[in-house]
């Protein structure tokens, strides 16, 4: 007997066999889908709708932004650009002022500029090379220059020196006033070379080893006598060790000393203890000449040296045209010779 089923329907209940129900399910299913299709649809287009208004919304909010940033750029450009026109007037018109000032400058100078050398120094002005002698006195020390008389020092900054009296030196130095304080120059030092100064000594039988006579490279000029004092440059062949030894000798005989020829006859010596390097640097070194008997009457002084160059020679050094001989010296260093 085929069986029957009861189910309810949107239009209340019906039967029917079981071979109507797959379809009735069907049909039921469907609905179901559409049912559910259409609330999914509807929050789409909610949810669509929501979205639209809130990108229209962004995209406004972003170009007002936009056009608040673009205008206050635009305001700020032409601030900068007023302010950039402003300054370049400002500019021009300094540079302007300035090129002013420089041409009155140069025309009113030669109406300041004096005349009279005996008016002052500038600051910028300074000396060649001087030789000059130590003089010590109380706590202080002058110089005595060959060329400019005595100079008193006004320089704070020389409590490195230790003054020697009678230490020959080779100065550099700025004037600043004339018949200062009893002395001839109130100068600036600027350089201070130290110079070995040695006394003229007697050759004798025994001393002749040690007086050495070996040979010296002196250029022409660099031999002169001033301020009571026997000045010479020449290139050291540095040692390795010991220091080298230069001497000016006289002879022990007065009448070999002091020629018919009215010129005193002294020699210069050299022993290098046979320790040379083949290294040169500029050697100095003064002699004192008080010992000599120097008169009136006194042409000058010759000197036999052996040279390098020329071999055992005879110089001759007239009093009366023999001056001081650093003019030609600029950047003289003596920090490294070795001499005794």
């Amino acid at each position: 007997m085929p069986g029957f089923c009861v189910f309810y329907t949107e239009n209340g209940m019906e039967s029917g066999t079981e071979r109507d129900t797959k379809t009735v399910q069907k049909k039921v299913r469907k609905r179901m889908r559409k049912a559910v299709w259409r609330t999914v649809w509807k929050q789409y287009k909610r949810i669509r709708k929501l979205y639209k208004e809130t990108y229209e919304n962004y995209t406004e909010t972003i170009q007002k932004q936009f056009r608040i940033l673009y205008i206050r750029d635009l305001i700020s450009y032409e601030n900068y650009t007023e302010n950039y026109i402003k300054t370049n007037e400002r500019t021009l018109i300094m540079r302007k002022l300035h090129w002013l000032f420089m041409a009155v400058c140069l025309a009113v100078m030669p109406l300041l500029q004096s005349c009279d050398d005996n008016d002052g120094y500038s600051i910028g002005d300074f000396t060649p090379p001087l030789w000059a002698t130590v003089r010590v006195t109380g706590n202080a020390f002058y110089l005595d220059c060959d060329v400019w008389g005595t100079l008193w020092p006004v320089n704070t900054n020389l409590g490195w020196y230790e003054p020697v009296d009678g230490k020959r030196v080779i100065t550099v130095f700025n004037p600043l006033s004339d018949e200062y304080a009893g002395y001839d120059h109130a100068v600036k030092i600027l350089r201070l070379n130290d110079v070995l100064t040695k006394e003229v000594e007697t050759l004798t039988p025994e001393t002749e080893e040690e007086f050495g006579n070996d040979p010296v490279l002196i250029y022409q000029g660099d031999i002169g006598i001033s301020g009571g004092y026997m000045d010479i440059l020449f290139l050291q062949n540095l040692p390795s060790e010991n220091k080298h030894r230069i001497s000016l000798v006289r002879p022990q005989d007065d009448a070999e000393l002091y020629g018919d020829d009215g010129y005193i006859h002294l020699e210069l010596r050299y022993n290098d203890y046979d320790d040379v390097t083949g290294l040169r640097k500029y050697g100095a070194v003064s002699y004192n000449l008080n010992s000599l008997d120097i008169t009136s009457e006194t042409k000058g002084i010759k000197l036999k040296i052996n040279s390098e160059v020329n071999g055992e020679v005879e110089l001759s050094f007239d009093f009366a045209s023999t001056a001081d001989n650093t003019k030609d010296v600029q950047d003289l260093d003596l920090s490294e010779m070795r001499l005794k």
